[in-house]
């Protein structure tokens, strides 16, 4: 009978363990698994811009607030800074938002890219590098986190390597057609999601 009473004590508290984590609030805007996209015109549709451009610098990696916490009296927690590796980019040609041709903007890549970097970025083809043009879909911070770089929708398919004028391809993009090619398919997408 007291072996019953222990093993019910135990699985009660297990139970309620178990219910207080489920049940907890999250305030987090990012977690740490990037949204996946199960097609193309999904991932097209959530970019705020889609862009071909250069990367024209590298900063070394440092880690950025990630918290939308805007009160001045909470202290920045550890746990909403984040390591990145951020890139300066060059817009050669706008397919969706509102950047202008000629604008230089940041995007930051998860992790250290010069101390081993991220897994799931490495295993997808690496980190950006300077003097590299590439198609990238972008999400914009700005209106809840002023100041912080633009990122890719995904770390895996968030962006499209341009070599030797074609596309090199992902898990959503297979066809290694021209970069011009891409850029009107596109366009053409972008045009047919949002009318």
């Amino acid at each position: 009978m007291k072996s019953f009473k222990i093993i019910f004590m135990i699985f009660s508290a297990l139970l309620l363990v178990c219910l207080l984590n489920a049940c907890r609030p999250t305030t987090e805007i990012m977690s740490g698994t990037p949204p996946l996209y199960q097609n193309q015109d999904q991932l097209i549709h959530s970019a705020d811009a889609i862009i071909y451009g250069e990367v024209v610098k590298e900063y070394e990696a440092k880690k950025i607030n990630i918290s939308a916490e805007k009160s001045n009296e909470k202290k920045i927690n550890d746990d909403n800074m984040v390591l990145f590796t951020v890139f300066d980019v060059r817009v050669d040609e706008i397919v969706k938002g509102n950047l202008r041709t000629g604008d230089v903007i940041q995007v930051k890549q998860l992790g250290d890219k010069n101390n081993a970097g991220v897994k799931e970025i490495v295993e997808a083809g690496g980190y950006f590098n300077t003097k590299r043009k590439y198609i990238m879909f972008l999400a914009n911070f700005e209106h809840i986190l002023p100041g912080v770089p633009y990122e890719t929708l995904n770390p895996t398919v968030g962006h499209l390597e341009i070599q030797d004028r074609k596309i090199k391809a992902n898990k959503l993009f297979h066809n290694t057609i021209t970069k011009n090619e891409m850029i009107e398919y596109l366009k053409d997408k972008v045009k047919m999601l949002t009318s």
